[in-house]
């Protein structure tokens, strides 16, 4: 018995070793962030852009010539790449080969959001250089915006420049994450300026707001507190809200923010120039400013079916 025994300890330790080696070594940007979405759409982009990432810090440069090749896996006319340096120096753009050289940084899009030191700002981040960046924008032959969402990431180059590599499609789905990202960058906010920040959360500039896609506020007995679907209505009264099926909505948030600080709630809703009910799905997490509660959240409406299960 005891070699049975020995015989699958010496196995598992092997193993262990095994993987280990396999593992040793690997940066933490080397793993894909593609598992942290769920459509394959923005999956797909995402190791789009990691691919290129790591051609791009292998070659260097030198990529650039694959990147601009048209008809390639880079490049065409609906997905291609994009570089700034972290001072928002156009390095490479394909398709606009006149940005190239150009100090960029000051560039808006129709609400005035900064784009280009959004992508700056996302790929400076210490913790974790890389992110999403929302925004209306028109191609060179279009007339009316359309919402982009660009995926960025931090590239280091042989020759040890930093540049912020990235890449966007139109009319992308609304992912959890985009969502759970702007509430804890929200919160993260309020904790640091007080309600001062609530104005910078209710501006069409801000990265708090694309799509139909908003924070909202409220205080722990249910008045709102930063409400962009009522601006002319401060302090609304959001206790009695209830879903299309009848269900107390702030009941639901605060029952379950009463067992943690964050939660998902999952209701009935009907959205704008419809008059069937769709499923919506927030995420709210407590809040707590100069010894007040609060309810920060925001919402969306989710892409399956009204009858699949809530």
């Amino acid at each position: 018995m005891f070699c049975k025994y020995t015989f699958w300890i010496s196995v598992t330790l092997a193993f262990t070793m095994v993987l280990a080696a396999c593992t040793h070594g690997k940066k933490p940007e080397e793993h894909s962030q593609a598992g942290n979405y769920q459509f394959a759409e923005t999956k797909e982009l995402v190791r789009f852009v990691e691919d290129a990432a790591k051609l791009l810090s292998r070659e260097g440069t030198a990529a650039y010539e694959r990147f601009r090749e048209p008809g390639s896996r880079w490049c065409s006319p609906s997905r291609y790449l994009f570089a700034y340096d972290l001072h928002g120096i156009c390095c490479f753009h394909p398709m606009i080969g006149d940005l190239v050289g150009k100090d960029l940084s000051g560039m808006k899009d129709v609400n005035g959001k900064p784009v280009i030191s959004e992508i700056i700002r996302i790929a400076s981040n210490p913790d974790h250089p890389s992110g999403w960046v929302h925004y209306l924008w028109a191609e060179g032959d279009e007339i009316s915006p359309r919402w982009k969402s660009s995926y960025i990431m931090k590239v280091s180059l042989p020759n040890g420049e930093v540049l912020a590599l990235g890449s966007g499609i139109y009319g992308i789905k609304t992912e959890k994450v985009f969502i759970t990202t702007i509430v804890d960058s929200a919160s993260a906010l309020l904790r640091q300026q007080g309600l001062n920040a609530i104005s910078t959360l209710l501006n069409n500039s801000s990265l708090f707001m694309f799509k139909d896609t908003y924070i909202f506020m409220m205080d722990e007995h249910g008045y709102a507190i930063a409400d962009p679907s009522f601006p002319g209505s401060p302090r609304r009264d959001l206790h009695q809200l209830k879903d299309a099926l009848g269900r107390p909505i702030i009941e639901m948030m605060r029952d379950r923010l009463s067992q943690q600080d964050s939660a998902w709630v999952t209701y009935m809703w009907v959205k704008a120039n419809e008059s069937l009910p769709s499923r919506k799905l927030a995420y709210v997490r407590k809040l707590t400013i100069d010894g007040k509660t609060y309810i920060l959240g925001s919402s969306y409406f989710l892409e399956k079916p009204i009858w699949m299960k809530l």
